[in-house]
């Protein structure tokens, strides 16, 4: 096929990151550029070198016969219409996570792609990086047996919490759920790990940091307090007057108050998840922390594994009778500290390309990105409600078979 031609709906800061490392690859031309917001798409024309034409809508892009590929980079609850308008034209996909913000949207791309034949990859990173592929390999291998049980997190700085609750993360009706949006990904993982589909979820979680204080301005710019969240911009951009302008804001650059913000997303959940075959998990997610992390531990019959995608490494011990409580001897892999999503992106956005391009097998796709999706709705209707959700005639009525 010569180079992948790639057009893109969204140039914001993940849509950039996206091309950029697909354009890295030195085996993709990017042809057609979308976004709403003035200049963002000029931007990452120019930064590329790209002789990309700027257009004015994703139809634009997604009916060009110069795009194979169509980066849909958008919002998380604009993710639908040009991900199925892209498939209805013949192109294939790569729609970031999450896939979209309801189970219906998300049945809609799956189906698209699935009529046109085309592929779909969804952004699951984490799939990618070298600490959760060296672990994946340890439970193929058989080192754990059975896995039994997973404690799973990921948890936030605090600088990064506040980013969220500054915003436009910081609504529901454009993100699904705070776990859809940031934690998608790790509830693939935890999947992935189990090697079954999520049975029954119940959560608990609530805003507890992040809470109004009268004492505080609406604006970083207008406060006085010592606040450790305090947004410190040189040319702060005028207030906004309009709650569409303010509600749809980029948090790195308007200094709402992240506390005095409208919002309705947690700043700490905790989820339990029962699989098909048995394996039960925990995650949990704090927005606060002062020691980010990505943290797992896997109980299994045989053996377990513990490890921080931060620390860089993870430990292995085999299951054995020891007169001592302390177990068995720990086995160190190190994979390297390279980043929050440890090495995946541009691994993944490789392998996206030599799918298309060279027919090898490809990475996370819709029927991925349709689980991990289904089952972070279901764990936040599981906590507005109070009650376990069963899953097993959803995963009926949309057709998704065990793996």
């Amino acid at each position: 096929m010569g180079k992948l031609r790639v057009g893109a709906v969204g140039c914001g800061a993940r849509g950039r990151h996206i091309l950029q490392r697909m354009h890295a690859t030195g085996r993709v031309r990017v042809t057609a550029l979308y976004d709403p917001a003035a200049g963002a798409a000029g931007r990452v024309r120019e930064e590329l070198g790209a002789d990309a034409a700027l257009v004015g809508g994703y139809r634009e892009v997604v009916e060009r016969d110069d795009v194979d590929l169509v980066v849909v980079a958008s919002p998380d609850h604009a993710h639908t219409e040009p991900a199925v308008a892209a498939f209805e034209h013949g192109k294939h996909v790569f729609c970031e996570k999450p896939m979209a913000t309801t189970v219906a949207d998300c049945q809609a791309i799956w189906d698209a792609a699935r009529a046109a034949d085309r592929h779909l990859f969804v952004g699951f990173v984490l799939r990618y990086a070298p600490f959760y592929l060296g672990i994946k390999e340890r439970i193929d291998r058989g080192d754990l047996g059975q896995v039994v049980s997973i404690e799973a997190n990921e948890n936030l700085s605090a600088t990064q919490g506040a980013f969220f609750h500054r915003d436009w993360r910081r609504f529901r009706k454009f993100t699904g759920s705070y776990l859809l949006e940031k934690c998608c990904h790790d509830l693939d993982i935890l999947t992935w790990f189990a090697g079954a589909l999520p049975r029954r979820v119940a959560s608990f979680g609530g805003r507890s940091v992040f809470t109004p204080r009268p004492e505080a301005p609406r604006y970083c710019r207008d406060c006085d307090l010592d606040c450790p969240h305090r947004l410190h911009l040189e040319d702060p951009p005028p207030k906004p007057d309009e709650r569409a302008a303010i509600e749809m804001n980029h948090g790195r650059r308007l200094d709402l108050c992240c506390y005095n913000s409208d919002k309705d997303i947690v700043d700490h959940q905790v989820a339990i998840i029962e699989y098909d075959n048995g394996v039960r998990a925990t995650f949990h997610s704090n927005q606060n922390g002062g020691m980010p992390s990505r943290r797992m531990y896997l109980a299994g019959e045989a053996g377990c594994i513990e490890g921080d995608l931060y620390w860089g490494h993870f430990q292995y011990a085999p299951v054995a009778w020891s007169p001592h409580f302390e177990g068995s001897e720990w086995q160190r892999t190190e994979v390297g500290n390279i980043g929050q999503h440890g090495g995946g992106d541009q691994r993944q956005l490789a392998a996206c390309v030599a799918s298309v391009l060279d027919g090898t097998p490809p990475p996370a796709g819709g029927r991925a990105g349709l689980v991990a999706s289904v089952t972070a709705l279901a764990i936040d209707e599981a906590r507005l409600r109070g009650s376990v959700v069963d899953l097993s005639e959803r995963w009926r009525w949309l057709g998704v078979e065990a793996a």
